[in-house]
């Protein structure tokens, strides 16, 4: 499960062994207020980012 946090400005990754919580990982930290994690129709994880000025929305794309 990937979980985005408002308040914390980070992104967590958890693993679950049916109702129990056996990993958390964080893999952002401070990035910015994280509104909304999706996953789109190729497969990849998108994020909609919120700070002070404007929103966006970006692509999380493996590294090579």
């Amino acid at each position: 499960m990937l979980l985005g946090s408002l308040k914390g400005s980070s992104l967590f990754r958890l693993v679950f062994d049916g109702k129990k919580l056996v990993h958390r990982e964080t893999l952002f930290k401070d990035l910015a207020r994280i509104r909304d994690v999706e996953i789109g129709y190729d497969g990849f994880v998108y994020l909609l980012l919120e700070n002070k000025t404007d929103s966006q929305i970006v692509r999380l794309v493996p590294a090579l």
